[in-house]
């Protein structure tokens, strides 16, 4: 099956020498374009990449998957292709699946197609099935419900790709989550297609030990909804975190007049959670307004 828009296979990739060429090889095999983004490897990455005919763009140092999904992301847009498709390098993900993923935009049904690891069609461990619900849920209090929140077998349209090359800031792991923010910041339309994903047997499985890639995730969600959304990140839970103190620093008192006991415990506790809970709430509502009226005098 030959697909009928120009696009590109992107795979981010470091140290992944044993498994890259084949990936790149049925790749083309429905005639897309592929570029390797060498993340720094200190292996021959690049070399087989080119050698399966690859586009390479190589690091001199390890930069990070955002870095790479980024530089995908500008060289699909600045060559002017019709779609792009992100996959892992390590042979996680099947490229004969590519055109799969990439039919709901092929068929105007979507500007972004995510894969999503599922049941008998997964090899995932269990513990890697918990640590992705985890990360599920984190991303969907950030404001982006999606089934597989961290699946990098993803396809985007030219709309998406001018969307992803031009707004993501993040670095590391949390680029998969940072994308469905965009996604559901600029209205994008997205897609969710059941894919294979391979654990057993290959050489590596990650190049990151999973609870660093978690808590990296995690805090990055942390910094993007209170860059975003200060007023509901910062304010609210100021506010709640002054309402704590203040209710527990009135109990304090009402406990010294009835039982004639204070507890310097108690309040220290509740004057502590006032005063952190009043700096927080503020540092919201200045967030908030300080970036309106810069756009104010911008304009």
């Amino acid at each position: 099956m030959t697909l009928t828009l120009r696009y590109l296979v992107a795979i981010p990739a470091k140290d992944e020498e044993a498994t890259i060429g084949s990936i790149v090889t049925l790749s083309r095999k429905n005639g897309g374009d592929v570029l390797v983004i060498d993340d720094g490897s200190v292996d021959r990455t690049s070399e087989v990449a080119k050698l399966a005919g690859a586009y390479v763009i190589r690091n001199n140092h390890n930069k990070g998957k955002a870095s790479a999904v980024k530089k995908g992301f500008r060289f699909a847009f600045e060559k002017g292709y019709d779609a792009v498709v992100f996959l892992d390098g390590d042979g996680q993900h099947n490229p004969e699946e590519i055109p799969l993923v990439l039919n709901p935009i092929l068929d105007g049904k979507a500007d972004v197609s995510l894969g999503f690891r599922y049941g008998d069609n997964t090899e995932m461990p269990l513990w890697r099935r918990f640590g992705k619900r985890v990360l599920d849920y984190a991303t969907g209090v950030a404001g982006a419900h999606i089934t597989d929140s961290q699946c990098g077998f993803r396809a985007f349209n030219r709309k998406a790709i001018e969307v992803m090359a031009k707004e993501l800031r993040s670095d590391g792991f949390s680029v998969e989550s940072e994308e469905l923010i965009l996604m559901k910041k600029f209205g994008l339309k997205h897609a969710e297609v059941p894919i294979t994903c391979r654990y057993n047997g290959l050489p590596k499985t990650s190049t990151k030990n999973p609870v660093s890639h978690a808590t990296s995730v995690i805090n990055a969600l942390v910094f993007l909804v209170g860059e975003k959304h200060p007023l509901l990140f910062l304010g609210l839970t100021g506010l709640i975190l002054f309402i704590i103190g203040l209710s527990v620093g009135l109990w304090t008192i009402w406990r010294y007049y009835a039982e004639h006991y204070f507890s310097f415990l108690y309040a220290g506790i509740a004057s502590m959670l006032v005063v952190v809970g009043s700096i927080v709430a503020t540092m919201g509502v200045v967030l908030n307004v300080i970036p309106k009226i810069i756009r104010r005098e911008l304009e």
